[in-house]
C-alpha cells in the first residue's frame, strides 16, 4: 500500500542539461499533458515494480485531459521510449486495459548532465567526448561474443564509416535506411550510447526465439528507436500480467459474491487481519465508537458485518495484493 505519496526523479520536473555549464533546461516532455501523463503512469506502477495497467479513462480523470489527448500523449511518450506499451486482448477478441511499463528517465537518458539534487555533481556529455577521444571502443563477439574496435576522432559528428564497420561485423547491411536511423540516433545520444543500443538491439534480436528475419526486425527497431525484450524482461512481464490476472479474478469474486461470504471463508487470521483493518477503516470515516462496534460483534455478528461491509470489501482486496 502506498504510504500517501510517490516517488519521482527530479529530471521529471526540473528538465536537464546537456553540459553542466549550460544555463538553459531542456524539458523531456513535449507539453503539460504528456507530462502529467507520465506522472499519472508513474503513480500507478508505484507498487507494482515499474508497471502500470489503469484504463485509458483513468488516466484521463487523472491527467485532467481528454481521452484523445492521453491516445495521442501514450503514442508520443512511446515512440520517445519512455514508456512501452503491451495489449491485452481478452478471450472475446476485445481488449482489456493496457500494460505500462514506466522507464527510469535516468536510464533512457544515460549520458546526459543529470544531477539528482541542487548540489550534486555530474559528469557533463563533453567530459563523455573527450573520454570517447581518449579510448577505444572493444568488445568480443565470435559465435556468442561480439568483436568491435572502434576509434573515435574529434569530430563532434563522427563518421558513419565508424557504424559502417560496425555494421559489417554484425553482418548487416548498412543500407540507406539504416545510416538515417544512426543520424537520428546521433541527435538524441552520444557516440558511446548508439553504439551500445546498437549492440544491445542486435543481441538481443539474435538471442529472441523465433525471429526468421533479424536483419528486417533490427532496421525496423533502431528506425523507431526501440529496444528488443530480452527473454528474461518477457517472462517478467507475463509473471506480472499473471499476477494481475489473478488480482483482478480474486476482485472479481469480491463483486459476484457477498464480500461478507468472502470473509468467512478465510481462515481465523486471515479473517482477524482483514477484520482489523476494515474496522479502523470504518471508525476513521463514520468517527464511530469502537466499543460500541465491538459490543455489536458480540449481540449481532451478522449486523455488525453488514455495517461494515464495504469496508470489508476494501480491506479483502488490500490484503489480495
Amino acid at each position: 500500500m502506498s504510504a500517501g505519496f510517490f516517488q519521482l526523479e527530479n529530471i521529471v520536473v526540473e528538465g536537464y542539461r546537456d553540459d553542466a555549464n549550460d544555463p538553459i533546461k531542456k524539458e523531456v516532455f513535449s507539453n503539460i499533458y504528456e507530462k502529467m501523463i507520465y506522472i499519472v503512469l508513474s503513480r500507478h506502477a508505484n507498487n507494482n515494480n515499474g508497471v502500470a495497467y489503469p484504463s485509458v479513462a483513468t488516466i484521463a480523470k487523472e491527467a485532467l485531459c481528454s481521452v484523445t489527448t492521453v491516445k495521442k500523449c501514450i503514442k508520443t511518450l512511446e515512440n520517445k521510449g519512455l514508456i512501452s506499451k503491451t495489449l491485452r486482448p481478452k478471450s472475446n477478441k476485445d481488449n482489456n486495459t493496457n500494460l505500462y511499463i514506466i522507464k527510469k528517465l535516468s536510464e533512457v537518458f544515460k549520458d546526459i548532465f543529470l544531477p539528482q539534487s541542487q548540489g550534486d555533481v555530474a559528469q557533463s556529455q563533453d567530459d563523455y567526448k573527450e573520454e570517447l577521444h581518449k579510448n577505444n571502443y572493444i568488445e568480443d563477439h565470435d559465435n556468442n561474443n561480439f568483436h568491435a574496435k572502434t576509434k573515435f576522432s574529434k569530430k563532434v559528428n563522427p563518421d558513419l564509416d565508424t557504424f559502417e564497420d560496425l555494421f559489417k561485423k554484425i553482418g548487416i547491411s548498412f543500407t540507406t535506411k539504416n545510416q538515417l536511423s544512426v543520424k537520428a540516433l546521433l541527435k538524441k545520444m552520444s557516440v558511446k550510447q548508439v553504439t551500445n543500443y546498437l549492440i544491445e538491439t542486435y543481441e538481443n534480436i539474435k538471442n529472441s526465439p523465433g525471429v526468421i528475419n533479424i536483419a528486417g526486425l533490427f532496421s525496423m527497431k533502431i528506425a523507431k528507436q526501440e529496444r528488443q525484450m530480452t527473454k528474461t524482461v518477457r517472462q517478467n512481464i507475463a509473471a506480472k500480467e499473471k499476477e494481475i490476472e489473478a488480482t483482478k479474478q480474486f476482485e472479481k469474486r469480491i463483486h459476484l459474491n457477498d464480500p461478507i461470504t468472502v470473509f468467512n471463508s478465510l481462515s481465523p487470521s486471515e479473517r482477524l487481519k482483514v477484520e482489523k483493518k476494515a474496522l479502523s477503516m470504518f471508525i476513521a470515516q463514520s468517527s464511530a465508537d469502537e466499543k460500541i462496534m465491538l459490543t455489536m460483534r458480540e449481540r449481532n455478528n451478522l449486523m455488525y458485518l453488514n455495517t461494515i461491509k464495504l469496508q470489508l470489501e476494501k480491506a479483502l482486496k488490500v490484503e489480495e495484493r
